[in-house]
């Protein structure tokens, strides 16, 4: 079992499911981890209830590829939003204890590991390439896991940001399929601001 499978819950069910709850464009505060951001108008946020539902049903299906049990109970998403149904931003938070925990890094191997096997096993016409890098949010450091995604005739660029802030694995995640959805995006990481 993975000690953070956040981010791939949240991640996968995102792509595959299509919904939106409309919402006016606003500046979002979460005191949790002292964040300041803003999504892009065209960007729907999605309520409570359809977030919760799309993890029940992404835990099944990510239990099923990796023949694991997953617990998503800590993880609580600040904000899960959708330009369509294969444009999406979220960031969520899951407490992190290194010393009960063990390291992040490996944590986050394990994401990225289990992640990959999802959709491998789930969109087996897909070619998927990966990478790993670091990225800078907000003036801090987070770890950095891409996916290209190509399906028919679709690309889609998977991102995975995971950080150790304040007790918590910070994790961003966003997935775009063109160059102005992009743009958006890059738009909001640039707007994150954290509290000192």
């Amino acid at each position: 079992m993975t000690n953070n499978p956040k981010i791939i819950l949240i991640c996968f069910f995102l792509f595959l499911e299509s919904f939106t709850y409309a919402q006016k464009p606003v500046v979002y505060y979460f005191s949790e981890i002292g964040l300041t951001m803003y999504i892009p108008s065209d960007f729907n946020v999605i309520d409570a209830a359809k977030n919760e539902a799309i993890n029940q049903h992404g835990q099944k299906l990510m239990e099923d590829a990796n023949h694991m049990k997953v617990d998503v109970s800590e993880t609580k998403t600040l904000i899960a939003a959708r330009k369509s149904e294969k444009d999406y931003f979220n960031v969520t938070i899951t407490p992190f204890d290194p010393k009960k925990d063990g390291s992040i890094d490996e944590s986050n191997a394990n994401v990225n590991r289990i992640l990959f096997k999802t959709f491998h096993d789930k969109l087996p016409d897909a070619k998927i390439d990966t990478a790993s890098g670091v990225k800078i949010v907000g003036g801090k450091s987070f770890s950095e896991f891409r996916l290209k995604i190509l399906i028919r005739n679709t690309t889609m660029y998977m991102y995975l940001l995971s950080k150790l802030y304040k007790g918590y694995d910070l994790g961003i995640s966003y997935l775009y399929t063109d160059e102005p959805t992009k743009e958006q995006i890059a738009s909001t990481l640039d707007s994150f601001k954290f509290d000192k």
